[in-house]
């Protein structure tokens, strides 16, 4: 098992500094979201955390070692992220899209028997299978989205960030990514880390959440122990009250 951190990361983009100093661990098999108003920096974040910014300052640490200290195939092979609105050719199918996870492994011109049956198990565990033969476009926003992640889970990796994986999704989508990706965490020990605008979605899934703001995290910690009526206001401005759900073992916020 391996673990992820932030150590006083600074971080940005060019000479613009979007958080000053920020530490976060995501520990084995622990489903993370970021959560916080736009241009809180949750994004910045992760872009950091993932090795896709580099940092102003700090330090990332992958398992005993500086993320900079590996080599891009190295890294490929143990954590892997997913973008806001990835791109892929107009003419992909999902299974060859899905194939692109086992580039760290086999570079994409080559094939293996092992190189199949980890696709396969992917688009079988994501519940994307019955789809291998189409092409990506032809699919529902949540369908490929849901191949995406297959892609990630084709890498082999113990650790998936992605950004904001429900955006634009309706909610029977959007739930549908979230249990998979919950899946993945519960089934395969994988660690999740996501940024996320819903805060009903963050209570529901995650483990511990990071709520940010103006480039810092306020809060930090399990859901019911973060994410009050107080933290809410702080963090985005907005009055409401947290509700008992029936037969539930958590809240559900509704806004005034």
């Amino acid at each position: 098992m391996i673990k992820l951190q932030a150590i006083n990361l600074k971080c940005g983009y060019e000479n613009k500094t979007v958080i000053e100093s920020a530490s976060l661990t995501a520990e084995p098999g622990e489903f993370i979201t970021l959560l916080g108003p736009n241009g809180s920096g949750k994004s910045t974040l992760l872009k950091t955390m993932a090795g896709v910014l580099k940092r102003q300052g700090g330090s990332v640490i992958l398992g005993e070692k500086d993320l900079k200290e590996y080599k891009p195939q190295q890294k490929a092979r143990l954590i892997s992220n997913l973008p806001q609105n990835p791109k892929a050719p107009a003419d992909v199918t999902v299974e060859q899209l899905v194939s692109y996870g086992r580039t760290p492994y086999t570079g994409i011109f080559q094939k293996d028997i092992e190189s199949a049956a980890i696709r396969e198990w992917a688009m079988a565990e994501t519940g994307v299978l019955k789809f291998k033969d189409r092409l990506l476009k032809t699919l529902s926003g949540g369908e490929r989205q849901r191949v995406w992640i297959s892609m990630c889970l084709c890498q082999k990796t113990k650790i998936i960030l992605l950004d904001e994986p429900t955006t634009s999704l309706d909610i029977k989508h959007q739930e549908e990514v979230l249990k998979t990706l919950e899946k993945l965490k519960k089934e395969h020990g994988i660690t999740v880390m996501c940024v996320l605008h819903d805060i009903n979605h963050a209570i529901k899934y995650s483990d511990r959440v990071a709520m940010l703001k103006k480039g810092k995290i306020l809060y930090s910690g399990h859901p019911e122990e973060v994410i009050t009526e107080e933290s809410i206001m702080d963090v985005f401005g907005v009055e409401g009250n947290l509700t008992e759900i029936p037969g539930k073992k958590r809240k559900y916020f509704i806004p005034d």
